[in-house]
């Protein structure tokens, strides 16, 4: 995501300022916050050590269960919990909901029309679909509005579920 915790603010800071919740009801309208911000940073010096605060608590997702990491990532994120460990924080093991179904319900809304939009924006650019993805979105005669209603219910259902864990 960014290279210093001074990119990342920077970054996030920047887009925040556009006020994304004005053109997405999905987004939360939260501005760019400097107490929030530096309530976040008090637990750690500018070395990264720990103060006399309570130190961060990191939660780190080594597997989803369903795509495995290429070893350089998972040798980066092995390095980074040891430097937080070792720096006072604690890092704990995250485990969401299953993303391989997750994966699975937004294959669902991708075919729901039986590949015409997907075959639609395909279309602008000119490019082939590739080997892969023939069989996945091939053009297909349309389906009834009821099976997109009952897909658009299981995404609910499967955000809902990654939100409350």
């Amino acid at each position: 995501m960014g290279t210093s915790i001074g990119s990342l603010k920077l970054v996030l800071s920047a887009l925040l300022s556009t006020q994304p919740w004005l053109r997405d009801p999905a987004v939360v309208p939260m501005p760019w916050g400097l107490d929030i911000e530096k309530d976040i940073l008090e637990p750690a010096n500018d070395t990264g050590k720990t103060t006399d605060k309570t130190p961060l608590k990191l939660g780190i997702l080594f597997n989803d269960g369903f795509m495995a990491l290429h070893p350089p990532i998972s040798r980066g994120i092995h390095m980074i919990c040891n430097a937080l460990t070792k720096a006072s924080h604690k890092v704990v093991d995250w485990g969401p909901p299953s993303h391989q179904k997750a994966a699975h319900i937004h294959l669902l809304f991708f075919q729901s029309d039986r590949g015409f939009d997907f075959h639609k924006q395909l279309d602008l650019s000119g490019e082939p679909l590739i080997p892969p993805f023939r069989e996945v979105f091939e053009l297909n005669p349309p389906v009834s509005a009821v099976n997109p209603q009952g897909i658009s219910i299981q995404g609910r259902d499967a955000c809902e579920a990654y939100s409350d864990y």
